[in-house]
C-alpha cells in the first residue's frame, strides 16, 4: 500500500505494507520518498524521486536517489491511496493505469514519517489539520503542560474530547478567557437527580435521638418537624457521624443539617467548625 501525501508543496511517498488493519493504526513508512513533478505539456511528470530510509532521524546518510522509472513501476504495482486532492496528480496516475483511490490521514503522523489513516469517528480538525486520536490525545496533553495545569485535568478533557469530537472545543477550556457558565456543556462534570426513591416521611423533632436540652430549644424555635433535605441527611448517617455533602435550595433546611452535626459533637466534648 502506498499513500502520497502533499505536505505544504512538496509531495511524499509512504510505503506502509498491507492495507488490512491499517484504519486507525499508525503505521511506520519503510521509507518517505520525496517527490518532484514537472509539467510536461499538459500532464505531469517525475524529474526527481528521493527515498528517505533515515526520515525520522532527520539525516541525509541513508538517502537514495530513484530514477523516475522505478518510481512509476513501484505505483503500478501496489494499491496506490491519494491523501491530498489533487487533479494533476490524479490524471498522472491513471495515465499510468494505476487505480486511485483516496483516504485520509493524520496530518501530525505524516510530518514524522508516520501513516495513520483515519475515518471521522477517530479524527478531529485542529488549526486546519486532521488528527488521529492519539495525536489529538498528545496535543491536550502538551497545552496542559504548556500552561502549567496540573496533569490530573487530562481525563476530564479527554472525556470532553469524547463527547463532543472536537478538540479546539476541548482545548478552549483552557483558556484564561474562557467562560464557563456560557459554556456549561464543557465543563459539566456530573448531574445529581433531585428526585429520590426514598418515600420521606413525617418525623417530629421530638423522635430525634439527640441531648434532650438541644431538642426542646429547637423544638421551642419552631423546628416541630424534620424537612426533607434534613431527614434524607439523619437517614445517610449525619448523626453516625458519616461525611455528608448537601446539595439543597436556599430555605430548605441545610442550617439546622449543620447544627445538627456540630452542636451534637460539641456537647460530647468535640470540636466542630461551622
Amino acid at each position: 500500500m502506498l499513500v502520497l501525501k502533499k505536505i505544504k508543496k512538496q509531495w511524499r511517498l509512504y510505503p506502509i505494507g498491507s492495507p488490512k488493519g491499517a484504519l486507525n493504526h499508525k503505521r511506520e513508512s519503510e521509507f518517505v520518498g520525496n517527490i518532484k513533478f514537472t509539467n510536461d505539456g499538459d500532464s505531469l511528470a517525475i524529474s526527481r524521486f528521493v527515498a528517505d530510509y533515515n526520515f525520522k532521524e532527520n539525516s541525509t546518510l541513508n538517502e537514495k536517489l530513484v530514477p523516475p522509472g522505478e518510481v512509476n513501476k513501484l505505483l503500478r504495482s501496489q494499491a496506490v491511496f491519494l491523501a491530498t486532492h489533487d487533479e494533476k496528480v490524479e490524471n498522472f496516475l491513471k495515465g499510468l493505469n494505476v487505480k486511485v483511490r483516496h483516504t485520509r490521514v493524520c496530518d501530525y503522523c505524516a510530518y514524522d514519517g508516520m501513516i495513520t489513516i483515519v475515518n471521522s469517528d477517530f479524527s478531529y480538525k485542529y488549526q486546519n489539520q486532521l488528527l488521529c486520536k492519539n495525536c489529538a490525545l498528545d496535543t491536550i496533553k502538551n497545552e496542559i503542560k504548556l500552561q502549567g495545569f496540573d496533569k490530573k485535568i487530562f481525563r476530564n478533557l479527554k472525556s470532553t474530547l469524547e463527547k463532543t469530537g472536537n478538540l479546539e472545543k476541548t482545548l478552549s477550556v483552557l483558556d484564561p478567557h474562557f467562560n464557563p457558565l456560557k459554556n456549561r456543556n464543557l465543563t459539566l462534570f456530573d448531574r445529581t437527580s433531585t428526585k429520590s426513591r426514598l418515600k420521606i416521611p413525617s418525623v417530629e423533632m421530638k423522635r430525634l435521638k439527640i441531648n434532650h436540652d438541644f431538642r426542646d430549644i429547637l423544638i421551642k424555635n419552631g423546628n416541630d418537624k424534620l424537612l426533607p433535605v434534613q431527614y434524607l441527611a439523619i437517614h445517610e448517617g449525619l448523626l453516625k457521624g458519616e461525611d455528608l455533602l448537601v446539595v439543597s435550595a436556599t430555605g430548605s433546611g441545610k442550617t439546622l443539617i449543620g447544627e445538627l452535626a456540630g452542636i451534637t459533637q460539641a456537647l460530647k466534648g468535640k470540636k466542630f467548625i461551622f
